[in-house]
């Protein structure tokens, strides 16, 4: 086997002069490109944008939040403003809504802050009134709430579904594995 062959020798002023290159040669060709980068300000969000030469502007910069919105913010409501009764409803008063929503919103375990929250905000509350209480079934209510899909409680529409999501391990499957 022949080892491949090095670089050839630098060129001498005698073989310079030879204006025909040799056939086996290629012509070098060197083309560059410069691009300069040029980079917005930085937003509230800490983000900027990249720019790959100067751009002619910046697409959003003069674009107010209603634009960017489009038509969903500006949707006419047919409804009124709604009553206490239908907004808190299945709750059949404040006092059981706000008891509720304390107890479902402050998490499992209850703390001296929880505590404090329940009765600034819930026993202190205006509307909150103990014998309103009387007589009601939060068990019922609370599997009436889980039950109603048109509830704010459950979502407002949302659709429930399960997802499997694939998540790369860094390292290669085989086969055997």
């Amino acid at each position: 086997d022949m080892l491949p062959e090095g670089p050839g020798p630098l060129a001498t002023s005698s073989t310079h002069n030879n204006t025909e290159p040799p056939s086996h040669v290629l012509p070098s060709r060197v083309r560059l490109l410069v691009t300069e980068t040029f980079h917005t300000l930085v937003n509230s969000f800490n983000l900027m944008r990249e720019y790959r030469g100067r751009p002619s502007h910046v697409p959003d910069a003069d674009v107010d939040f209603e634009q960017l919105c489009g038509n969903s913010a500006q949707i006419p409501s047919n409804e009124g403003p709604q009553s206490l009764a239908k907004n808190i409803h299945p709750y059949h008063n404040m006092s059981s809504f706000l008891l509720n929503h304390w107890f479902w919103n402050r998490g499992a375990n209850k703390s001296k802050a929880d505590h404090k929250e329940l009765i600034k905000n819930v026993l202190s509350h205006p509307d909150f009134r103990t014998e309103d209480l009387c007589g009601i079934n939060m068990d019922k209510l609370d599997a009436q709430v889980a039950d109603d899909a048109d509830s704010p409680w459950e979502g407002n529409g949302w659709i429930n579904s399960n997802l499997t999501i694939d998540i790369p391990l860094g390292e290669k499957t085989t086969k055997s594995s």
